[in-house]
């Protein structure tokens, strides 16, 4: 039988599995560790994931007065080698719809990549 959501419920596809640690819990984790608690010791007293107790003493350095770090985003799906072929292409052809754009420089990209790489210098097309 599937689950039913609660009406009006926040319903996101993109979550993530478990909930980030708040300030206070992070601050709590990095005094205990301050004085020579072990991880494991810490994981089963607050009652978090080993891992979530080690990032967060591993990462303390890097953040700045305890709060949260971003996140890296995702790589460029392009090269920078497609990035101008594309530029000099519609540099010349201006008024090219997108797939042909692709076709004419041969390259495996979809045509939103394309408007990304076109908004990145100012170009619309």
């Amino acid at each position: 039988m599937p689950l039913i959501r609660t009406p009006l419920a926040k319903c996101n596809s993109n979550g993530h599995r478990g909930l980030e640690l708040s300030e206070l819990e992070r601050g709590c984790i990095i005094r205990m560790h301050d004085t020579s608690k072990k991880n494991a010791e810490i994981h089963r007293f607050y009652d978090h994931p080993y891992s979530t107790v080690k990032g967060a003493v591993d990462k303390d350095a890097l953040r700045d007065d305890g709060h949260s770090i971003s996140r890296s985003g995702a790589p460029k799906s392009w090269t920078l080698s497609e990035e101008r072929r594309i530029l000099r292409y519609v540099c010349r052809f201006l008024k090219d719809i997108y797939k042909v754009v692709i076709k004419a420089c041969s390259i495996g990209i979809k045509k939103n990549t394309v408007k990304k790489i076109l908004k990145l210098y100012s170009i619309k097309n």
